[in-house]
């Protein structure tokens, strides 16, 4: 069985490729602007620089300073995120953006064992175009399609 330290690991390996992989992704892609996503292409002071901004964001502010006061969660999903043997979860905003995950361990119990996941995001950028990402990530990285939908 795997601990949740392994688990967390295997996540957190995940993410980082992922954020190297989508931001190598949307590189290719010149209409794009990959700072449309928040995890992208940071460096350790806009890492600092966002955590400032969301410390902020937390703050109660008046409805007309924050952007996001209008959205709201419409759908929501979530089975065995206890960090046991995967997880999955899926969620759904007013302003159209859209995530699902879904990781599974495998190879269980091995030298091998990993976690692999799979999902989407979908976002609306500043100009009104809509993008679809669909990934997989697994041992031999992370792989995104992109979609103008």
């Amino acid at each position: 069985m795997i601990t949740f330290e392994k688990l967390c690991m295997l996540q957190w390996k995940i993410i980082i490729n992922i954020r190297e992989s989508v931001s190598s992704a949307f590189a290719q892609h010149s209409s794009i602007d990959a700072n449309c996503i928040p995890f992208i292409s940071r460096t350790s002071r806009e890492d600092e620089e966002a955590e400032e901004k969301k410390a902020a964001r937390a703050a109660p502010q008046a409805a007309g300073n924050n952007p996001y006061a209008g959205i709201t969660i419409v759908k929501q999903e979530e089975n065995n995120n206890i960090g046991v043997d995967g997880y999955h979860y899926s969620y759904e905003q007013s302003d159209g953006h859209r995530k699902e995950e879904t990781a599974v361990i495998v190879n269980q119990g091995t030298e091998d064992e990993a976690l692999e996941v799979t999902g989407s995001f979908q976002y609306q950028t500043p100009d009104g175009k809509t993008y679809r990402v669909d990934y997989k990530a697994d041992k031999d990285g992370f792989h995104p399609t992109i979609t103008l939908v």
